[in-house]
């Protein structure tokens, strides 16, 4: 994706198929969240993993195993993005100045409401980004990873 430095990921078929036969998700996506029934037990159960594979010899890589941090969309609303964050210390790093940086790598998991029974995920970001001791992030171009 342009600008913001994320990965987008696209459901595929297959996913979505599951997600339609599981009961748990498909009662989620039938109701639009409201401030008075906000219920994230759901989103909460959830650990998303992300693995990398490289093409030419199934070379495989995991990118973070997230879990559950906020809402992050506007209530009332059907589209809904909830976010998601890496929670492993191996995402220490230093720079070379030896500043302590902390690699954070996030997703949000963006769903689509819908009444009628149609909601779906409607796709995965994936963002990269590096933090500072005091948690600022520091803008990092995909050619420094």
């Amino acid at each position: 994706s342009l600008g913001d430095e994320s990965l987008v990921l696209l459901p595929s078929r297959l996913l979505d198929a599951r997600m339609r036969s599981w009961e748990g998700m498909v009662n989620h996506l039938a109701h639009v969240p409201t401030r008075d029934e906000y219920d994230d037990s759901l989103m909460e159960s959830l650990k998303i993993s992300v693995v990398a594979v490289r093409e030419a010899d199934s070379v495989m890589i995991a990118l973070g195993c997230f879990s559950f941090a906020q809402p992050i969309g506007d209530f009332g609303v059907n589209w809904q993005p909830y976010l998601y964050e890496a929670r492993s210390r191996l995402y220490n790093q230093w720079s070379s100045n030896m500043k302590p940086y902390h690699f954070k790598p996030s997703l949000s998991f963006e769903l689509f409401h819908d009444s009628n029974g149609n909601g779906d995920l409607f796709r995965i970001k994936l963002y990269m980004g590096l933090h500072d001791q005091a948690d600022h992030l520091v803008d990092v171009s995909r050619s420094e990873f």
